[in-house]
């Protein structure tokens, strides 16, 4: 029943209000001439096949590598589509929200609006959006959302978009599994896939600027390079124990730039009053220097027209996380000619190794933030352990990108979602953490893509790899000792750098 759901809503064309997605831009599967809704075929194995074809298509076609950053205005624009996944058009009052809230028009909308004028102001970047509601958006609601946007900016909606499935207990009960509406971008990604040159995917709570983007894409380019000058490398070779050098290929292949989820501390809350054992250093080479919270979650005062909801002016003081700690992280030297310096490792598969199936060749080394001792007799976290995983609500990712993790991960990155590895299409057992939050990207269980992501210790960097968290209910949701201050973070992976670079001398 959920397939049959999915012809249904997912297919449908969009209204003549729907702007700036040409009729061109309709995936292969649609006849122009009909005057339905409908695939060409309701075959679903034709369908896998056409959708198999395009794929492989992809695959044959040249890396366009990362030059969209230095386009003249003779070059073909720069498409990026911006893919929202919302739950809810109202909050319900769960998880510290405001009970009755209008969450389309007060968080959605002005959190939508500032993401893509942020974007399409790069020249010759140009953004559409991609809205999956888990609720029927009515045309008077709709109508707010295309207000909002910029002139030039498509908008397509998929309402309704929560799967059906069987109740797990006997398989008589069909109902809708809302933990999986997180699994439908990934319909909309293949759907879409060679039309657009870049993706950002992310829960209707978070901030995504121009900022993010581009550094995403200049760390890839960076990685990219140095893999291609790497030696191959074997799936046989020692494991690296190091935490500075060069890399193989075959580690590099698997390295990504991460983000880590930030909020703005309100007057009325407070992060934990001890930062830990290990100390807050912010001398870096160029004096002292804190974090830039402008980059992820200053809102112009003109978001704040209505209510006084975002932050205007934070401070390097107001960020804090709440998922990761310096007890999660470690940290690895780049080569001395690549630009990416000094960087914190994420929690990551290859960190814990024996249990991922990764082979030894894989694994990727660093200096783990307890190495001297700073945490007693205890051991490093586990990277499943969710108060160090560090989930994103999101990703993004290029076409080659996306098309790279289907390749590598254990299980389909687009569907189909078929066994072994899925049941009942990716909807049992399957959840938020696993197709939005990172768990399949950047985790070790089943149908994961072991990737290692990479945050910069460069503060002008790191500040463009925190996401605002704009829902701001995780600070009265969480324990006061798990609220840490980014800017702490910050200082401490400073010290456990330095700790680090003594070693190497």
């Amino acid at each position: 029943c959920h397939n049959l759901q999915f012809h249904f809503t997912y297919f449908t064309r969009p209204s003549e209000e729907s702007l700036g997605l040409s009729r061109s831009s309709w995936f292969s599967l649609y006849n122009p001439s009909d005057d339905y809704p409908l695939p060409r075929t309701s075959s679903s194995i034709t369908n896998k096949m056409s959708l198999a074809l395009v794929t492989i298509f992809l695959l044959t076609m040249s890396v366009t590598g990362y030059d969209h950053l230095r386009r003249d205005s003779n070059d073909p624009p720069f498409r990026i589509l911006h893919i929202v996944t919302t739950l809810a058009e109202y909050n319900n009052g769960r998880r510290k929200t405001i009970r009755g809230q209008d969450r389309l028009q007060e968080l959605l909308i002005p959190v939508l609006k500032r993401s893509v004028e942020s974007m399409i102001s790069v020249p010759n970047w140009e953004v559409d959006v991609y809205l999956i509601c888990g609720f029927s958006l009515r045309p008077e609601r709709k109508r707010l959302v295309i207000d909002a946007l910029p002139d030039g900016v498509g908008l397509e909606v998929w309402d309704n978009a929560t799967p059906l499935g069987y109740d797990r207990n006997d398989f008589t009960v069909i109902q809708p599994i809302t933990r999986c509406l997180a699994r439908q971008h990934r319909y909309v990604l293949k759907d879409k896939l060679n039309h657009y040159d870049f993706f950002t995917v992310f829960e209707d709570d978070m901030l995504i600027t121009k900022e993010h983007v581009t550094n995403f894409i200049e760390m890839s380019h960076e990685i990219e390079r140095l893999k291609n000058d790497a030696r191959p490398g074997s799936l046989s070779d020692y494991r690296d124990k190091s935490f500075h050098g060069r890399m193989t290929a075959l580690q590099l292949q698997r390295v990504i730039p991460g983000f880590i989820r930030a909020e703005v501390l309100k007057a009325e809350s407070e992060a934990q009053d001890d930062a830990g054992p290990i100390p807050v250093d912010h001398e870096f080479s160029s004096g002292i220097v804190h974090l830039n919270p402008a980059v992820c979650c200053r809102f112009p005062s003109e978001y704040n027209a209505k209510k006084e909801l975002f932050p205007a002016d934070p401070q390097p003081e107001d960020l804090m996380v709440w998922e990761t700690s310096v007890k999660g992280l470690s940290v690895r030297q780049f080569p001395p000619s690549s630009s990416l310096g000094w960087v914190a490792l994420q929690p990551a598969p290859s960190q814990g190794w024996k249990n991922t199936g990764l082979k030894s060749g894989e694994f990727i080394g660093g200096y783990w933030s307890g190495e001297d001792g700073d945490f007693g007799h205890e051991g490093k976290p586990s990277s499943k352990d969710p108060k160090v995983f560090g989930q994103q609500g999101g990703f993004m990712a290029s076409r080659e990108q996306i098309l790279f993790f289907d390749t590598i991960c254990t299980g389909a990155f687009l569907p189909p979602f078929e066994e072994p590895v899925y049941k009942d299409d990716g909807l049992y057992r399957m959840n938020v953490e696993f197709f939005s939050g990172g768990f399949q990207l950047f985790g070790d269980g089943k149908g994961a893509c072991n990737l290692q992501r990479i945050i910069s210790l460069d503060p002008d960097i790191f500040s463009k790899q925190i996401l605002y968290h704009s829902a701001n209910n995780k600070q009265i949701q969480i324990n006061k000792q798990r609220r840490i201050r980014m800017d702490d973070l910050l200082g401490q992976l400073n010290t456990v750098k330095k700790r680090a670079e003594l070693k190497i001398h």
